[in-house]
């Protein structure tokens, strides 16, 4: 009798242990179906996995069979007795040779109606379909979730591997990445903005741990479902702008901070015949467009807005938070901007300004829709008021210019002789419109922006007008005062009072008996220069004639 090589007893018990293992994974999913009735914690997801194999030559039967196998075992090792196999008679992997085409674009064209219909009577919680095909060197594994609860049909992930033994392996990453759990909100603390949730099937333990998908930080999307009398679900509406932020999670609750544009999102939603449930959230694309938009019926798009994107962590306080990285953007003229997501600080806190007005303030988590439409209030009233405005005050500090220039030239008239050149300065002046000319010009924009604000019920829009109008009329009050005119006539009539000193010219043309007294001590005279005469020169003297000795 021939005796049975080494690698034949490994594959032998290999085989064994591959089918014991999904002998206990199926039995403790099994006994664990009978969840205690209320308790969500205990509850296990009931769940259909179907994969599809493009026709390849590299894909054979026999890795068929292997890889269903494999990845059958590799769930119960990773996901534990928090997934229930479906249908409860075969708990296996599937295949499925209905995708057309039988490739990650089939995948693409599915829609959550087609997945059902697909899926037929079976009363799972989750359905994940996966493509399994060649791809040159490589093996591409792609997949997506469908989800009862939600009635939401997630997006096409992938993932790829070079050992076709690895298959499984892949495919069950890839399943940890598509999986998004249920939470359950059951309180809403307005003041403290924090959410405490139920986990399902929270309480029960994974075969892998460190695959867990409920880490700190981890960021959730609330979406409310709407019943019926029956209890059956007659809305599905995700709330839109707020995200929970995961805090802890222990004995299958979880603690979450909430961060949202409105006071307190979910409590005043969380009604009898209303659900409100968490999904998780897994940003995928490397950016999203945001689109900023005016109206419902007939959106117009906002061009040249100003958008600051900066990081928001709920957890710091403002005092420990380090200075933010701020992204200014403006809009383009179809009203849109391009915001890139970034996996180490997801949530953003996005601002929108149209000149000094913010118009919106709102939580932001980039990268998971490829398109995003961000409607605001119509700001077309506020946004006339404030051309109105500016032209005014372009025309106040031109005249501000023009009396400061005319104040000048007065004060320079007054310290020199022409003093009727500063009477006409001071005319000018008088004929410049005052402070109250701009003012009634102001009230006139003012009232007119507030009676088509309240006649569109605009009280946003009140408020900024009131608000934009009041400060217009402190810089007229303070730029354009009175009593600087006051303060200039009062110089030009005490110099005009005074008598204007004489020029010298008009002095010496004056006789003497006119000529004014001086009015300040007279210098004293100066006495006349002595100038030294010339020396002038002894007239020559003739000498007088000698006589001549006798004898010479």
């Amino acid at each position: 009798m021939q005796r049975p090589s080494k690698t034949d007893s490994l594959r032998r018990a290999f085989v064994l242990a591959i089918g014991f293992a999904t002998f206990v994974s199926t039995q403790g999913v099994r006994a664990d179906e009978a969840a205690p009735l209320g308790r969500l914690d205990l509850d296990p997801y009931r769940v259909i996995v179907r994969a599809t194999f493009t026709a390849d030559p590299l894909v054979t039967p026999t890795l068929r069979k292997n890889v269903v196998t494999a990845l059958t075992t590799r769930i119960g090792q990773t996901f534990g007795a928090t997934w229930s196999l479906y249908p409860a008679e075969h708990p296996f992997v599937t295949e499925d040779d209905a995708l057309t085409p039988p490739d990650e674009s089939g995948l693409e064209r599915l829609t959550y109606a087609a997945v059902t219909e697909k899926i037929g009577t079976a009363t799972c919680d989750k359905a994940y379909l996966l493509v399994i095909r060649p791809m040159g060197p490589k093996w591409l594994i792609a997949g997506r979730e469908w989800d009862r609860h939600v009635q939401l049909l997630g997006p096409v992930l992938t993932v790829t591997t070079l050992d076709r033994r690895a298959i499984a392996d892949a495919a069950v990453h890839l399943l940890g990445r598509l999986y998004s759990p249920i939470l359950i909100v059951n309180d809403a603390d307005r003041d403290a903005k924090t959410v405490t949730l139920t986990v399902r099937a929270g309480s029960i333990p994974w075969g892998d741990p460190l695959a867990m998908p409920l880490k700190k930080g981890a960021l959730f999307l609330p979406v409310f479902r709407f019943l019926d009398a029956k209890g059956n679900v007659r809305k599905i509406q995700p709330f839109p702008w707020t995200y929970l932020v995961l805090e802890e999670v222990k004995d299958g609750r979880a603690t979450c901070k909430l961060a949202s544009s409105y006071r307190a999102p979910l409590a005043a939603n969380m009604r009898r015949r209303v659900e409100a449930v968490a999904i998780l959230l897994r940003p995928h694309l490397p950016e999203t467009r945001l689109t900023l938009v005016v109206g419902k019926s007939a959106p117009r798009p906002l061009a040249g807005m100003f958008v600051e994107v900066e990081p928001m962590d709920a957890e710091q306080t403002k005092a420990e938070a380090a200075p933010p990285r701020r992204q200014e953007l403006l809009s383009d003229r179809h009203g849109s901007v391009t915001i890139a997501s970034d996996p180490r600080q997801p949530l953003r806190l996005l601002q929108v300004h149209s000149g000094s007005a913010l118009l919106a303030r709102r939580p932001f988590v980039p990268g998971v829709d490829p398109e995003v439409t961000l409607e605001l209030v119509d700001d077309a009233i506020r946004l006339n008021t404030q051309r109105d405005v500016d032209l005014l005050r372009v025309q106040l500090i031109e005249m501000v210019a023009r009396r400061s220039a005319l104040i000048a030239r007065t004060r320079a008239a007054l310290k020199s002789t022409e003093k009727a050149d500063a009477k006409q300065f001071l005319q000018d002046l008088d004929r410049l419109p005052s402070a109250d000319f701009y003012l009634a010009k102001l009230n006139e924009i003012r009232v007119l922006s507030l009676e088509e604000a309240d006649r569109r019920k605009d009280r946003v829009s009140e408020r900024r007008i009131e608000e934009l109008c009041e400060k217009t009329r402190s810089l007229i009050e303070q730029y354009l005062p009175d009593d600087r005119l006051q303060t200039i006539r009062d110089e030009v009539a005490v110099s005009l009072a005074q008598p204007a000193p004489a020029s010298k010219e008009t002095e010496l043309q004056l006789p003497l008996s006119r000529r004014s007294k001086p009015t300040s001590k007279p210098l004293p005279k100066k006495e006349p220069a002595v100038v030294p005469k010339p020396e002038s020169k002894p007239k020559e003297q003739t000498a007088p004639t000698q006589a001549t000795p006798p004898g010479l």
